[in-house]
């Protein structure tokens, strides 16, 4: 499962006759990334301000849930919020009140941007032996970074085991499931009826084992990162910490301000001998516009950027702001 911190560009302001166009430009340049990329199949959704304005169903429908993979990783970030909203978790928490005297000298808000001293991924080795497997894995991921030892928390380094630990802490702090937690906390307050750990790889959960509808998936990535469901504040006020090239990861998504706003996004991937070989990709440009796209293939970098970039240019404009 691997993210990709690519650099969304800014744009132009569209013009009429160029915003009535968006839908046809959309469709044909997912066509054609499709095609150029030999992948097998997808959906796209287009919102403009919450609302849709474009969907592309490839062989996979608009309602019909999908892996959301790594993307699936701010259902985790919203709901670690919304407990410290309630008093019931702090940024600022030692892994050690949760995790015993054993855990990484590290913080919850370390945790979620990935600064926490974790470096190798033990579940890149794992997850295909957990799969179809309807228990959760978190506990044993702990387990094994409890196990070892981790280096000093500070420096940016993406690794799934850091989700994996907040599934943990999330089900000992509320005495419930991570799931069951998580589920009342996002995806029923924001009423999506599609939500829910996957059949196949829902032992994946907190850090991608959740499946959604692209259109529910689009409408929960708008409505938090764009309308500021579930978050009170801008997205410098939450944890965050810095990539590279302006770009920062905070609350399950990565960011970048723009135009006194903010880009939104994520790749997510499940690449598996044998199955499931999909993406996922996810963006919301300067609180106007978000889409959500998933397609059946394993890409290379190479690809994803040249997704982003071509979505990118259909929606906001054609030429690149100065």
């Amino acid at each position: 499962m691997r993210v990709l911190l690519a650099l969304v560009l800014g744009f132009l302001t569209l013009q009429g006759s160029a915003r009535a166009d968006i839908p046809v430009r959309v469709e044909a340049a997912f066509d054609a990334w499709l095609a150029e990329n030999n992948v097998d199949g997808g959906v796209l959704v287009l919102l403009s301000m919450g609302k849709p304005i474009a969907e592309v169903e490839r062989g996979v429908g608009a309602d019909a849930p999908v892996e959301l993979a790594s993307v699936g990783k701010s259902i985790t970030a919203l709901c670690i919020a919304v407990l410290v909203e309630e008093g019931v978790l702090s940024y600022n928490a030692p892994l050690a009140r949760f995790l015993g005297a054993d855990a990484p000298e590290a913080t919850i808000a370390q945790l979620l941007t990935h600064t926490s001293g974790l470096t190798v991924d033990s579940t890149q080795f794992r997850m295909p032996r957990w799969l179809g497997n309807a228990g959760p894995r978190h506990e044993d991921v702990t387990a094994l970074v409890l196990a070892r030892r981790n280096e000093p928390p500070g420096t940016h380094r993406y690794n799934n085991e850091n989700y994996a630990l907040l599934g943990t802490i999330i089900a000992r702090a509320t005495g419930e499931s991570y799931a069951q937690t998580c589920t009342e906390k996002v995806t029923a307050r924001l009423g999506l009826a599609t939500a829910r750990l996957s059949p196949l790889t829902g032992a994946f959960g907190p850090w991608g084992g959740w499946q959604m509808s692209a259109r529910e998936y689009a409408a929960l990535h708008w409505a938090v990162y764009s309308g500021r469901a579930l978050l009170d504040a801008d997205p410098f006020s939450y944890p965050h910490a810095e990539t590279g090239y302006g770009a920062f990861y905070g609350l399950g998504t990565v960011f970048r301000p723009m135009r006194g706003s903010q880009n939104f996004w994520h790749f997510g991937a499940l690449c598996f001998r044998g199955g499931p070989n999909i993406g996922t990709f996810a963006v919301s440009w300067m609180a106007e516009f978000t889409l959500f796209a998933f397609y059946r293939a394993c890409i290379d970098v190479d690809a994803m950027i040249a997704l982003d970039t071509a979505l990118a240019r259909a929606v906001l404009a054609t030429e690149p702001a100065q």
